[in-house]
């Protein structure tokens, strides 16, 4: 597997929100507190982990997982062979002195998304990124600079694990320079090379064919306190798919739809994200009673519109760091002739035309012809009429025709 440079152009990222409340877990020695970020710097060519900092770009890291399956599979199986019998041993020794962590995220965090092809290709990078073996890791770091660099918003990095891929089995890690202090707290640590610990891996390993070997001698059944931490370590990978993972396929789905359509009342990417990251925090917080609604997107878009007010409102923007992403306009404009400078000069003149429409018509105006979604889909977003669309709809094509004279097709309706 290999992996090339990052573009000379710097690309966009898609971010993904992590709320507050997210369960992680992680496997560290324990000299080191649950929640250390890890400070020692990685040499440019040897060593180190996959996005670790290093000596031209100093920072601490913290690398966890959304399940305990994952984190073990991460740390503690990455070398070890089946054997004869089609099971895997873990050396007893490779868990002394480790401890298994149960944390929680106390703020909601900023992150870049790596978890799926299309999130990759934003940025111009391939699965070699997530992907490849640590002969590669000098890369992957390089990788991890630049996207700091082009990227000041993002508190850490997300991908989907590459010994436990799945929906909500991610690997992340978090910079400790980016994000606030006691963003992360422990629930509960277990040593490892204690009965409870090994019991708990051994419940955790069950399904990769993995046991931990050991000398020490046979111990006395469980106790009810070591029970209950078993009984919610099957919790964390059973019962989450009724909330957390059913939250995530939500907002899989949904998110680029609800951003966009945010933009298309906004006409602002900055705020337009911001406003979608938010309203699915709020539904994340309420999604059992989400999760029943008979339009759980629209209300998410609802939210979304109500934040963007909020904002108008106050006549002020949020302090966020700037997002190049490109227009979703360029996929529309029509070439027209050889002339660039002509060309540019339209196209400035359309985008500026849409910009100063009325929010209302301009957001059924992009929904419609930019983003190509039918009426109904449209008053199902915002919960109007499609009457209601139809009217801001011809509106929208009056006052541009207006503005840019009788050259503006009419279109028609879906």
């Amino acid at each position: 597997m290999s992996l090339a440079s990052p573009p000379s152009q710097p690309l966009p990222a898609q971010a993904a929100t992590l709320p507050a409340g997210t369960r992680l877990w992680r496997i560290h020695h324990t000299r080191y507190s649950p929640a250390y970020f890890n400070p020692n710097l990685a040499d440019p060519v040897y060593g180190g982990s996959r996005f670790d900092g290093t000596p031209d770009d100093p920072y601490s890291v913290l690398y966890a997982s959304r399940s305990a399956a994952t984190a073990v599979t991460e740390q503690l199986l990455r070398t070890i062979p089946f054997n004869d019998t089609g099971v895997r041993v873990l050396p007893y020794a490779q868990i002394s002195n480790r401890a298994f962590t149960k944390l929680h995220t106390t703020v909601p965090l900023r992150l870049i998304d790596l978890s799926s092809a299309e999130a990759l290709a934003s940025i111009g990078a391939t699965e070699g990124l997530t992907q490849s073996e640590p002969t590669l890791y000098a890369q992957t770091r390089y990788w991890a600079r630049h996207l700091r660099r082009e990227h000041p918003w993002a508190q850490g990095l997300v991908w989907q694990s590459r010994r436990n891929p799945g929906l909500g089995q991610d690997a992340l890690v978090l910079f400790e320079d980016r994000c606030p202090p006691r963003c992360i707290e422990a629930d509960r640590s277990v040593s490892l090379d204690t009965p409870e610990g090994t019991r708990l891996l051994n419940t955790v390993m069950l399904p990769f064919r993995t046991t931990v070997t050991t000398d020490a001698p046979a111990t006395a059944a469980a106790t009810a306190h070591d029970e209950t931490f078993l009984e919610r370590t099957e919790e964390e990978r059973k019962a989450d798919d009724s909330t957390d993972t059913d939250f995530d396929s939500f907002y899989l789905k949904h998110y680029r739809t609800v951003r966009n359509i945010l933009y298309a009342r906004a006409s602002d990417w900055d705020l337009a994200q911001y406003a979608a990251d938010k309203a699915f925090l709020i539904a994340y917080q309420k999604w059992p009673a989400v999760s029943g609604m008979e339009r759980p997107v629209g209300y998410v878009v609802r939210i979304g519109r109500n934040i963007l007010q909020r904002i108008y409102t106050r006549t002020q923007k949020p302090v966020l760091p700037p997002v190049p992403l490109d227009t979703v306009l360029e996929s529309t404009l029509e070439h027209r002739g050889g002339d660039l400078a002509a060309e540019t000069v339209n196209r400035i003149v359309i985008q500026d035309a849409i910009k100063n429409l009325p929010r209302d018509k301009r957001e059924v105006f992009i929904l419609y012809e930019v983003l190509d979604h039918p009426i109904t889909a449209i008053a199902e977003f915002l919960e109007i009429p499609q009457n209601t669309v139809k009217t801001r709809l011809r509106a929208a094509r009056a006052a541009l025709r207006e503005a840019l004279g009788e050259e503006f097709g009419t279109g028609g309706t879906r």
